[in-house]
């Protein structure tokens, strides 16, 4: 981030706390793993993984007013996510990991809560979380870019 001022954040996977090699392919494959694909289609980019990721403190600034705190139901990392702007360079970077918590494999309640907070995220962001919206607006701002071929 430091070496590339476009970078504005830098995101990489959590991995479970505790558990052996069993757990940890197991959160990558149900957990970890459609967490960035789902999210990173959805989003036009890489998601920011709240646990283990690095925002520049002007694009907290940037962004902070919109975030929706106030709601309990709102996925933190996924809304974070859409504040940036879709022409904002992230970078998801699979060394940067930080041990969690893996209350998330903790049964098929545990999926559900995560899953209808991203809806429900999806719903709370209207237009800015329109998929087809910020494909659009990366790739128009990745096409006037003279050097469109480096990885965003």
């Amino acid at each position: 981030m430091v070496a590339d001022p476009e970078v504005v954040a830098v995101t990489g996977p959590g991995r479970p706390r505790g558990g052996g090699p069993v757990v940890r392919r197991l959160w990558d494959a149900v957990y970890m793993g459609p967490y960035f694909v789902l999210m990173w289609s959805a989003l036009g980019r890489p998601p920011l993984f709240g646990s283990a990721m690095a925002m520049r403190r002007s694009t907290w600034a940037a962004v902070a007013r919109r975030v929706h705190r106030g709601d309990a139901e709102v996925h933190d990392d996924v809304d974070l996510s859409m504040q940036l702007d879709p022409a904002w360079r992230v970078v998801a970077d699979p060394v940067l990991t930080v041990q969690v918590s893996a209350r998330p494999l903790a049964g098929l309640p545990s999926v559900w809560v995560r899953t209808r907070r991203a809806f429900h995220t999806f719903r709370v962001n209207g237009r800015r979380a329109n998929p087809v919206r910020r494909w659009a607006r990366r790739l128009r701002a990745r096409s006037r870019s003279p050097q469109w071929w480096r990885s965003r």
